[in-house]
C-alpha cells in the first residue's frame, strides 16, 4: 500500500485545526502509520475445531474485536510499521501474532492463529520466614510473561497454563529472590501445588536462604566422594563422580586433579569485592550425621594459592538454623589460608551433630578484592568412623560376607535410605564426549538434565576396573582383560540403600552386553545393615540367553538396546519381599566369567524399583 500521510502531515493538520483527541495525538507524534487496512482470520483449537468468542486486540491500541460463533473476525486497523495482534481466551494459552507493514498486501492481512488448551494452574503460598511465617503479602511471583502479587494471605496463582517446564520467581523488595523449576511431570490433574514456601530468611549460604536449601540440595546418600584421578589413587578418572553427587554454585572445573573450587573469574566478577563471610564458590548438600559417620575427611590441594576454604555447616533440625563454620582439627587454612601441590588432608569433627541432619557446604572464599584464579580441587571426601588419609577407602568393619569389597559394616548403617525409585543410567544427547579431558559436562548432567541418574544417586565402588560412564546405550561397567574368572570379588559394582516395603519390594534391571558368544558375568546382592550379604537370582529375564554360575553370579548375552529403543533392552526382574520392614544395601557389580581374553561389559540403561 501506498504510504498517505507521516506524522508531520498529520500533527501540521492537528496544529491547524487547533483540535485532536488525545488518543489521536498519541499516533501521530509516537509512530508513523500507512493509512487503514483489514486484519481477518478465523481461530482454531490443536484439534481444527473453531473456537467462538476469542478477544481479538492490536496491542498499544483501542481496536479490538471477538471471533464469531464460526472462529471467525475482521477488524480494521491503522497500518503501522508493526503491529502486534493478541488472541485471547479463558482455557486457552494467549497467542501474539507480529504483523509488519510489508505484510498488508492489497491492505489486507490474514491471521489464523492455533490456541493451545491451557487449563493448568500452578498456585502455592509464601510465608514470611523472618517473622513466625506469617503469610507473606506483596511478594511478586513470576512465571514467564505472567505475573501476580500475593494478598494478605500469601497466596499466587497462575491459570491459563500449558502443561510444560517452567521457572518460577519469588521477588520482594529486602528478601531474597527465590527461583523454583517446575517441570511438566509435577502437574498433577493439570495442577501443582506448591508447598509452602518461606522467604524473607536469613542468607545461610552466599545467595541461599534456608527454604532454598531445602529445597534445592540433593541428598547426600553415600558416605564418600571422589574428584580427580591426579597424583594416584585408587579410583580411574571415569569413576570420579563428586560433582554429580553435589549441587554446585560458582566456578567449578572438573579437573584431573580433583573437583577445582575456582574463585569467580569471569570478567564481570574480577572486582567483586573480598567476602570473608560467604564462600566465593562452593558445593552443598544434605547429609545425616551418625556416630559410625562422624568424622569428615576432605582431601585437596591448590594452584594459585594461598587460598583460603573452610567446612560450613547448618544444623537443619535447629529451631532458628544458623550457618557454622567448623574448625579444622589442626590447619589455619580459613584465617592464613595454604598453598600445596601435593594433597593434604583436612579433618573436621561432626559429632555435635550426630543424630541430626545437617546441610554442608564445602567452598572456597573471595579473601581479597581482586582474587579470582584461586583454586581448590577436592580429591576425596569421607564421611566416615575415623579419619581417613587421601584416596583410601572408608575406615571401618569390612562386611564379613563380602571381603575384598571394600564396604563396611558402619557405612550399612549410616548411608541414607534412597526414596527415590526410578534411575537413568545414560548421558543426556548432546553432552556425550569421549576423553578425560572433557567430562566435567557430562558429569554435571546426570544432576542437572537427568531424572534420578545412577551416577548421581548410587555409589559407585573401585575394586579392581574402571567404567566407560558416556557409552551412548548406557553407563558400562566393565572387567579387566586377561584375567582368572572370580565368582567371590566384582571388578566394580554399583550400591544404594532402601527401605523395602510394598511399595519398593521388587526391582527391574535393563542392560544388555556387547557380545554374541561371550556372555558377561554380573550379580544382584542384597545386604541388610547387619552385614549379611545374599545373592538374589532374578524370577524372570528376555535375555537372548541366561543362565545361573557360580556363588549367585548370573551370565547373559543380549546384545539389543539404545536410548532410542529401550524396550529392546533385556529385562531381569528380582523380588526384594523377603526383606520388607528392613533396610537393605542393594549392590549390582560386574564379575570376570570363564572367557579370560578381552573386557566384559555389563551395559546398565535403568533401574527400576516398583
Amino acid at each position: 500500500m501506498m504510504k498517505t500521510k507521516s506524522k508531520v502531515i498529520v500533527l501540521a493538520a492537528a496544529l491547524l485545526a487547533g483540535v485532536m483527541s488525545s488518543s489521536c495525538s498519541e499516533t501521530a507524534t509516537v509512530e508513523e502509520d500507512w493509512g487503514t487496512g483489514t486484519i481477518s482470520g478465523v481461530v482454531t483449537d490443536t484439534g481444527g475445531d473453531r473456537i467462538a468468542s476469542v478477544s481479538v486486540t492490536v496491542d498499544g491500541t483501542n481496536v479490538s474485536t471477538t471471533t464469531a460463533s464460526d472462529g471467525t473476525y475482521s477488524m480494521d486497523v491503522t497500518i503501522r510499521k508493526t503491529l502486534v495482534v493478541k488472541f485471547q481466551k479463558t482455557g486457552y494459552a494467549l497467542v501474539g501474532m507480529t504483523v509488519p507493514f510489508k505484510n498488508f498486501a492489497g491492505g489486507k492481512v490474514t491471521l489464523s492463529p492455533v490456541l493451545e488448551v491451557a487449563d493448568a494452574i500452578i498456585t502455592g503460598r509464601v510465608l514470611d520466614a523472618s517473622h513466625g511465617n506469617v503469610p507473606f503479602s506483596g511478594v511478586t511471583a513470576s512465571i514467564g510473561s505472567q505475573t501476580v502479587t500475593t494478598g494478605s494471605d500469601g497466596v499466587f496463582t497462575f491459570t491459563d497454563l500449558t502443561i510444560q517446564d517452567y521457572t518460577l520467581t519469588l521477588r520482594k523488595t529486602g528478601a531474597m529472590t527465590i527461583t523454583r523449576q517446575l517441570r511438566k511431570e509435577d502437574f498433577v490433574e493439570h495442577k501443582i501445588v506448591l508447598e509452602d514456601i518461606g522467604m524473607g530468611g536469613k542468607e545461610l549460604f552466599r545467595g541461599k536462604s534456608l527454604d532454598d536449601i531445602q529445597q534445592q540440595a540433593p541428598y547426600l546418600f553415600m558416605d564418600e566422594y571422589r574428584g580427580g584421578w591426579g597424583g594416584g589413587g585408587l579410583t580411574d578418572w571415569s569413576c570420579t563422580f563428586m560433582s554429580a553427587q553435589f549441587k554446585q554454585e560458582g566456578n567449578i572445573e572438573n579437573q584431573g586433579e580433583g573437583m577445582a573450587l575456582r574463585i569467580r573469574n569471569d570478567e564481570e566478577d574480577r572486582t567483586n569485592p573480598a567476602d570473608q563471610v560467604f564462600q566465593d564458590t562452593y558445593i552443598y548438600g544434605i547429609k545425616d550425621i551418625a556416630a559410625t559417620n562422624k568424622y569428615l575427611t576432605v582431601n585437596a590441594r591448590t594452584h594459585q594459592g594461598p587460598a583460603h576454604f573452610a567446612v560450613v555447616v547448618v544444623d537443619m533440625t535447629a529451631e532458628d538454623p544458623e550457618a557454622v563454620r567448623l574448625p579444622e582439627t589442626d590447619k589455619k587454612e580459613f584465617t592464613e589460608g595454604f598453598s600445596s601441590g601435593d594433597y593434604l588432608n583436612f579433618r573436621y569433627d561432626l559429632s555435635a551433630y550426630v543424630g541430626k541432619r545437617i546441610a554442608i557446604a564445602i567452598g572456597t572464599y573471595r579473601w581479597a578484592t581482586g582474587d579470582y584464579w584461586v583454586q581448590v580441587p577436592l580429591k576425596h571426601i569421607t564421611f566416615a568412623p575415623e579419619y581417613v588419609d587421601g584416596d583410601n577407602y572408608l575406615s571401618g568393619t569390612e562386611v564379613p560376607d563380602l571381603p575384598g569389597w571394600h564396604l563396611t559394616v558402619e557405612q550399612l548403617g549410616s548411608m541414607m535410605p534412597n526414596p527415590n525409585k526410578h534411575f537413568t543410567a545414560y548421558t543426556p544427547d548432546g553432552v556425550q564426549v569421549w576423553g578425560r579431558d572433557n567430562w566435567g559436562p557430562q558429569y554435571k548432567a546426570w544432576q542437572y538434565e537427568c531424572e534420578n541418574h545412577i551416577a548421581a544417586q548410587w555409589g559407585f565402588m573401585y575394586v579392581n576396573k574402571d567404567t566407560e560412564p558416556f557409552v551412548g546405550e548406557g553407563f558400562t561397567i566393565k572387567t579387566r582383560s586377561d584375567v582368572d574368572p572370580n565368582y567371590e570379588l566384582p571388578e566394580s559394582f554399583w550400591y544404594s540403600k532402601f527401605s523395602i516395603s510394598d511399595a519398593n519390594d521388587q526391582m527391574a534391571l535393563r542392560i544388555r552386553n556387547f557380545s554374541s558368544t561371550d556372555p558377561t558375568v554380573f550379580r544382584v546382592t542384597a545386604i541388610t545393615t547387619d552385614g549379611t550379604a545374599k545373592a538374589i537370582a532374578p524370577y524372570e529375564n528376555n535375555a537372548v540367553s541366561a543362565e545361573a554360575v557360580d556363588n549367585g553370579c548370573w551370565k547373559f548375552i543380549h546384545e539389543d538396546g539404545s536410548k532410542g529403543a529401550p524396550e529392546n533392552y533385556a529385562t531381569f526382574r528380582y523380588d526384594f519381599s523377603e526383606f520388607a520392614g528392613k533396610d537393605i544395601v542393594i549392590c549390582i557389580g560386574v564379575h570376570k566369567g570363564e572367557v579370560r581374553g578381552g573386557e566384559q561389559k555389563l551395559v546398565i540403561y535403568d533401574i527400576t524399583l516398583d
